[in-house]
């Protein structure tokens, strides 16, 4: 028999914990290891259970979904995180991406066949995202490469940005004004041909740019 995939469930919402592990559960695959109610809970639960994947609701009390995934993507590097939400807005989106997330589906799409697939495909070491939320972040901004002219400020601050960063705190950071900073991202953007930040945040994180204040 293959190696059950452990899952952990965080929602503050009851019903809705219940209704994953019972999809979940129905493939013979999956174990649901634990649900969480809260941030502060699915935190504590990862670092006992150490679950293969996370369902990680995104509004939640006790610390947001992407605060909580970035604080288990530093302890778990090897637990998968997908985003289970109502919210398909850009900045939803972004920030599910900026915290290391690995898949984003919408409430509305769960389905056994959806559900399970996302699961094992993240598992798997695949990206899943909801059709409808990529249509939110245009798909060919993940293939544009970097243009020749971007400079080493450019690359610090599109990695700043890429870990959701202000404006302000990327001013703090650069030691500079917080209109320079604007005054930079609208030249960066116009660089890469993006329409907003939010693009440029997402192509950040999933080119691997985020990582390079770290690096540096």
């Amino acid at each position: 028999m293959s190696k059950m995939i452990k899952v952990l469930i965080a929602d503050d919402a009851a019903f809705m914990r219940d209704r994953l592990k019972r999809i979940a559960e129905q493939s013979g695959e999956i174990l649901v290891c634990g649900a969480a109610a809260d941030g502060k809970e699915a935190y504590a639960l990862c670092m006992r259970e150490k679950p293969d994947v996370v369902l990680m609701d995104l509004q939640m009390p006790n610390g947001t979904g992407d605060v909580i995934t970035r604080k288990i993507k530093k302890e778990l590097p090897g637990t998968k995180v997908i985003f289970v939400t109502v919210f398909d807005d850009r900045r939803s989106v972004a920030a599910a991406c900026s915290s290391g997330a690995d898949g984003y589906i919408l409430k509305e799409d769960i389905d056994i066949e959806k559900l399970v697939g996302a699961i094992k495909n993240t598992y798997a070491g695949l990206s899943n995202v909801s059709a409808g939320v990529f249509k939110k972040v245009n798909a060919n901004i993940f293939s544009v490469n970097p243009p020749d002219n971007l400079t080493e400020k450019d690359a610090k601050i599109m990695a700043l940005t890429g870990n959701a960063k202000s404006n302000q705190e990327i001013a703090e950071e650069l030691h500079c004004g917080v209109g320079t900073i604007k005054n930079d991202i609208s030249k960066i953007l116009k660089k890469f041909g993006f329409k907003d930040r939010t693009e440029l945040a997402v192509y950040a994180v999933k080119n691997g740019m985020d990582k390079w204040e770290e690096e540096t």
